[in-house]
């Protein structure tokens, strides 16, 4: 095996290796977020509550459903790092929660992630709680979404605290609350309850950076495009015009001029996929695999070699 071959298995092995911990961050505040930069907010007055507590969907207060809040993303794609909820009164723990992300489509709730989280601390009434995402979620322009939270299982007695999450009225005009899960434990499925008004809610978002490395034409995602690119300007030689738009990401960092394996690593340690509508943006090795697979066919065709002397 060639040390261009050997280069693009590693790469892929590295991926293929990785895992996410899939698990989310919880915290508690008696203070609000900060709304800034792209984050969605609604801090309305409250004018009610939700039950909300690990049991049956389908008893008084559908307690064992999930607890939501849809949003529309403006017109830059964004990343969602976490979301918030008020919540009522004071509880204890130890509880477990799931955590997701959908796009919205009417009624219909498409999982684009899911977290799990343990509430290992005491809370106090009216507090925000804030759950944070291990891995954010990149969320598309124009589009609507909604996250919920799932309330699974807890070791202290409802006397301790049955969390109520505040809603507020119709004050925010791009979104609403909804429940989800027939099943019961905070198990939501792809089925949404509207109901009118809105959490008193907060989604932290962020703009993606710019010169995402990997990026060759720039517009926020390393995917089966950048790939392309990568392939089609791969040289043994160096290039007389080396730039970043011809998949050469190391040019600064390393010093080279031409396009080898030390870029392809950069382009697969950044995978995001391409444009979504929506969804996690995570590396798929088997995807990846194919494509660089493929590449290396179209590679092998070349009459130039890999392999440097």
């Amino acid at each position: 095996m060639n040390r261009c071959t050997l280069g693009l298995v590693l790469a892929i092995a590295a991926i293929a290796g990785a895992t996410s911990a899939n698990a989310a961050d919880m915290s508690a505040s008696p203070t609000a977020p900060t709304i800034d930069g792209a984050d969605i907010a609604s801090y309305g007055t409250p004018t009610g509550t939700d039950k909300w507590w690990p049991g049956p969907s389908n008893v008084f207060g559908n307690p064992g459903m999930t607890v939501g809040q849809t949003f529309t993303i403006g017109s830059q794609s964004v990343w969602l790092n976490s979301f918030t909820f008020q919540i009522s009164p004071a509880t204890q723990p130890t509880k477990t929660y799931t955590v997701r992300v959908g796009q919205v489509s009417d009624t219909t709730f498409t999982t684009l992630a899911t977290e799990s989280v343990t509430q290992d601390f005491a809370t106090a009434d009216n507090d925000y709680w804030t759950w944070t995402f291990d891995s954010p979620v990149l969320l598309s322009a124009n589009e609507v979404y909604g996250v919920d939270v799932g309330l699974n299982s807890s070791t202290s007695a409802w006397q301790t605290g049955i969390p109520y999450v505040k809603r507020t009225a119709d004050e925010y005009a791009d979104g609403t609350r909804f429940r989800s899960g027939t099943e019961g434990n905070g198990i939501g499925d792809d089925t949404m309850t509207h109901t009118s008004g809105e959490r008193i809610f907060h989604v932290d978002l962020s703009l993606p950076t710019a010169a995402l490395p990997g990026d060759a034409n720039d517009n926020g995602f390393v995917d089966d495009v950048d790939l392309a690119i990568l392939l089609g300007n791969w040289e043994s030689e160096p290039l007389i015009i080396s730039t970043w738009a011809l998949g050469n990401f190391t040019e600064v960092s390393l010093g080279d001029t031409d396009v080898d394996d030390s870029d392809l690593a950069v382009l697969l340690g950044n995978w995001t996929g391409p444009p979504p509508p929506g969804g996690a943006l995570v590396p798929e090795p088997a995807t990846l695999a194919l494509l660089t697979l493929g590449g290396l066919s179209v590679l092998r065709r070349r009459r130039r070699s890999c392999l440097r002397p």
